[in-house]
């Protein structure tokens, strides 16, 4: 059984070279989530100087290697957590998607004393729905055409999960 495990990025040259990938390549972003073209010091900045209050970004690793990211960034206005997960394809399947939730979500009701999180999907996006589902998120909220990749609109759909909800 492989090792899953969630660790706060830090501005190495690894991280930074991974997350770049990450951010640049439409098989890792996936058709929902539109490419960015993110220089190095941008993402040294997004992860070496980020407040940890804030915004959090996270490798996931499997056996010690990176397989993609997670993030959480608060929204003071709304007082919840944005939450989201992006996994390399060869992770994906197997179920990595719902462990890597799960994680995301022990450690920022634990760690953080996060109150509530939020995810925005888009409706097409199956696999996360399930996993959000599966780390019991509720659907709050569809919002119609609220996306827009290229010139293509889709539906989000809004999960959350409240700190006082019972543990899936």
């Amino acid at each position: 059984m492989p090792r899953i495990c969630l660790v706060l990025a830090t501005a190495t040259n690894e991280t930074v070279e991974f997350l770049s990938h990450c951010y640049t390549t439409p098989e890792i972003r996936g058709w929902f989530q539109p490419c960015r073209q993110v220089s190095p010091k941008d993402i040294r900045e997004e992860v070496g100087t980020a407040d940890a209050k804030r915004k959090l970004t996270f490798l996931v690793k499997e056996d010690g290697l990176p397989i993609g990211y997670a993030y959480a960034r608060y929204v003071s206005a709304l007082n919840h957590h944005e939450i989201g997960v992006t996994l390399t394809p060869s992770a994906r399947g197997r179920g990595i998607g719902s462990a890597t939730h799960q994680l995301l979500v022990n450690r920022l009701f634990g760690e953080y004393q996060a109150r509530q999180l939020i995810a925005y999907v888009s409706t097409r996006n199956e696999a996360e729905k399930k996993a959000l589902l599966h780390c019991g998120f509720r659907l709050e909220k569809t919002l119609r055409q609220a996306g827009r990749i290229g010139n293509e609109w889709h539906d989000l759909a809004i999960y959350g999960l409240l700190a006082t909800e019972p543990p899936s």
